[in-house]
């Protein structure tokens, strides 16, 4: 059987071994019906990979996804290993992280995303990347990014578009007011008569009212200049 096999199920000097580590089997002696093997018509290796010339366009497409999703998974199971190894090995930890040849710094920050969204709460739609995007956001602010991201299939650029306009401060804030029907007709026909839209005639007309209580200068006096001189050509 090809796949994954547990080194527990293999005899070792006539007794089984209780670890549970896994290794894996490279033969290929499963059923017609089966799913093949992640990179079934490649040749991978530590340094590489080869392909076949014979290679149909579809398994290659295949072959890519899968060597994505290879990428993508590591990213997480580098930063659960660090921390697995600091809770329970404690400074120890580091001996082994350079033991094992990796670049701790790079490691660190594979952790810090890992340790912020254990695994009940990751995307497996959504790359390693989406998640660093959010991970310093609370909890709730991190399920509602990513759930937007899902269901809007964004990119990790666009996830982090979308995070950066939300985090832009602004200007302009919305005013709502309820006035009755006959008043509104008012206002339509003062806009009408001055040559501007509604809302427009309204925010001079605060702003003259503003300035004419406050004293100074109106913020949209240049406009509201532009409002008295369609008031005189429609006179």
């Amino acid at each position: 059987m090809s796949g994954l096999v547990s080194a527990a199920d293999r005899p070792q000097n006539g007794k089984r071994s209780r670890a549970r580590r896994l290794v894996v089997d490279h033969r290929d002696d499963r059923d017609p019906g089966q799913k093949r093997p992640f990179f079934e018509g490649a040749a991978p290796s530590l340094s590489g990979m080869g392909f076949s010339d014979a290679l149909p366009f579809d398994r290659w497409v295949e072959i890519g996804r899968n060597v994505r999703t290879h990428q993508n998974a590591s990213l997480w199971w580098l930063g659960d290993w660090l921390n697995h190894g600091k809770k329970m090995y404690g400074r120890r930890y580091k001996y082994g992280v350079a033991l094992s040849g990796l670049d701790y710094h790079t490691l660190r920050n594979y952790a810090m995303v890992a340790r912020r969204l254990d695994l009940s709460r990751r995307r497996d739609n959504l790359s390693f990347h989406h998640h660093a995007e959010v991970c310093a956001l609370s909890p709730e602010q991190q399920d509602l990014w990513l759930d937007r991201a899902e269901e809007g299939a964004w990119t990790r650029n666009e996830l982090r578009r979308q995070l950066r306009e939300e985090r832009r401060p602004t200007t302009h804030t919305n005013l709502r007011i309820s006035i009755d029907l006959a008043r509104r007709s008012r206002w339509l026909g003062a806009a009408s008569t001055s040559g501007v839209s509604l809302e427009t005639w309204i925010l001079h007309t605060l702003d003259a009212a503003a300035e004419a209580s406050l004293g100074g200068d109106s913020p949209t006096g240049g406009a509201r200049e532009g409002t008295n001189a369609s008031r005189r050509r429609g006179a």
